[in-house]
């Protein structure tokens, strides 16, 4: 027997079935009990998108090693719909000032009606900004923001845009990837990660000027 967790909608929905069981079945079973179409969604699982055209695949052939000896699987659902809309959709005005090429926290600085953006952490300065031009610099392509464990998934993918980033291993990690993560390591939301030190793990609480 095998435990499978669908993950859809913030929601988690287990069933138990067999090795031998055919995957199409398994999934069709769970779009009724989750009341979205088949055709209208599609399962990742291991950061790969199930092949339902192979009408038959089965669980145990489906199964990696380390799911296959724990006797567990986590599919993540995804809506064709929603992803549409994200991918047209995937760049994000940034709630923290940024610079413009690396989008990492930024210095500003405004002299004679001209932006400077500068101390990013990765040495580069954006000077002589026109207001009018500004907000142009502020956008992350969350496309661009991707799983560092399976290399597939992006931020702008992902149902809800939900990311994670590991203090740990410094690895941006999709909610499947999390999932399988190392539970040991110190896991933030991925929107939380300018907010706390890369020395210490913990909150910022003060800023020193000098």
């Amino acid at each position: 027997m095998v435990e499978i967790s669908f993950y859809f909608n913030q929601a988690i929905t287990k069933i138990q079935c067999n090795t031998d069981d055919k995957v199409i079945d398994i999934c069709k079973k769970i779009s009724l009990k989750i009341e979205e179409d088949i055709d209208d969604i599609y399962f990742l699982y291991n950061g790969s998108k199930v092949d339902l055209s192979n009408d038959k695949l089965r669980v145990g052939e489906l199964l990696n090693n380390i799911d296959k000896s724990n006797k567990t699987m986590k599919i993540m659902i995804v809506s064709n719909n929603n992803s549409t809309i994200i991918n047209n959709n995937h760049k994000l005005k940034s709630k923290d000032i940024i610079c413009g090429k690396c989008f990492k926290n930024s210095i500003i600085k405004i002299k004679d009606y001209k932006i400077t953006l500068f101390q990013c952490g990765n040495g580069h300065v954006s000077s002589d900004i026109f207001f009018k031009d500004f907000e142009n610099t502020q956008y992350i392509d969350e496309s661009k923001i991707k799983c560092d464990s399976c290399e597939k998934n992006n931020k702008a993918s992902i149902y809800g845009k939900k990311f994670f980033k590991c203090k740990t291993c410094k690895k941006n990690l999709c909610p499947i990837c999390k999932n399988k993560h190392n539970n040991e390591h110190y896991i933030i939301d991925y929107e939380q990660k300018n907010y706390y030190c890369d020395n210490h793990d913990e909150l910022y609480n003060s800023y020193c000027n000098t």
